[in-house]
């Protein structure tokens, strides 16, 4: 049995990408032979790993150069895989026997009949639901309970092929949590590129209540530049702490007693689990996949359309219980790779 891992971007770096480079290392690690077939490898290839390029379409919209990587694949099958290989996608193509699905779902929850009228977002579902309803589909793994209730919701007839959840796994970033006696005083966090759909702006109003009773509290921002959120900081400048884009995210971590993450949607979010695994407590919303990795004592979980006043309380009593979890999060990506190395398995009962 051979994997072959299929990305269009084999990189350490970003949600999906670097999902799929710890998976394919943790499998390399367990005697696993992969092969990768790509577009663009954007670090030096780990040892024990193969790797296929294939031509990538520079140009286009997202369906457009998805579609050209699916025919690339079809090519790249029709003349170098055997019957043996199990094809385990990342990306919408109709080529693969397993597909890890990353995102949240094209158009789920969304209200804007705006966007309907660009033909691309028309193209985009296409691409999706040509994807989830490939004939040649044996597994469709999401990245969190969540996410599967809601591509259960969303598509009928895949019942079928839809799999049980496997979150990535979490490496502890190296970060040095401040002690419990430490006087300085407390900071909320939020880090993220996509900061509206992230919820930074609920985030900023969650503050602004906290600075009333206690005005020497920070508010700690990272991926996002500061002339981004002049807009609505107004009167808060001197409490913020605007990080900008972290290349090491433990500077981040070393710095917060808490992470805010509302997010409206979220396929999964890194972000939490890493905060878990910091001992850091987080507060989020239930339409972050990774919620369903909060336990009780490390956190709490609030319906998105919970009011301010709802999230000020919740913040404060996290606060006042302090500022470090009860348990710490774990889950290597070993345990990621065996969890696929079962499917793998089962995988070839059904080829």
């Amino acid at each position: 049995m051979r994997v072959v891992q299929v990305v269009r971007n084999f990189a350490p770096t970003g949600g999906m990408e670097e999902y799929v480079w710890r998976l394919t290392n943790s499998l390399v690690d367990q005697g696993a032979e992969v092969k990768v077939v790509c577009e663009r490898c954007e670090s030096e290839v780990p040892d024990g790993v193969s790797v296929d390029f294939v031509p990538q379409r520079p140009r286009g919209p997202r369906w457009f150069r998805s579609q050209g990587f699916s025919n690339q694949l079809k090519k790249w099958r029709d003349r170098y895989s055997s019957s043996n290989d199990i094809v385990h996608s990342h990306e919408f193509v109709d080529e693969a026997d397993l597909l890890t699905f990353h995102t949240t779902i094209h158009g789920y929850g969304e209200r804007s009949w705006l966007k309907r009228m660009d033909p691309s977002w028309h193209f985009n579902q296409w691409l999706e639901k040509n994807t989830v309803y490939s004939p040649r589909l044996k597994f469709l793994i999401p990245v969190s309970d969540m996410l599967r209730n809601q591509l259960d919701d969303n598509y009928r007839g895949i019942k079928n092929v839809l799999s049980s959840a496997i979150p990535p796994g979490v490496i502890r970033p190296k970060c040095e949590v401040r002690p419990e006696n430490d006087s300085r005083p407390h900071a909320l966090g939020f880090i993220g590129r996509e900061w509206e759909r992230k919820g930074l702006k609920l985030v900023v109003e969650i503050f602004r209540h906290l600075v009333k009773k206690n005005p020497r509290i920070k508010l700690v921002i990272a991926g996002v530049d500061f002339e981004e959120l002049k807009p609505f900081v107004t009167g808060l400048e001197s409490q913020l702490d605007v990080m900008g884009w972290v290349q090491d995210k433990a500077s981040f971590y070393e710095k917060i007693d808490m992470l805010l993450h509302p997010a409206r949607l979220e396929a999964f979010g890194m972000v939490v689990t890493e905060s878990l695994a910091c001992g850091i407590p987080v507060l989020v919303s239930d339409q972050v996949g990774a919620a369903s990795e909060v336990k009780e004592e490390q956190g709490r979980v609030l319906p998105l359309k919970s009011s301010v006043s709802e999230w000020v309380k919740a913040a404060n009593t996290l606060l006042k219980q302090h500022c470090k979890t009860g348990s710490v999060y774990e889950r290597s990506w070993d345990q990621v790779a065996l969890e696929y190395q079962a499917v793998y398995t089962r995988m070839l009962s059904v080829k």
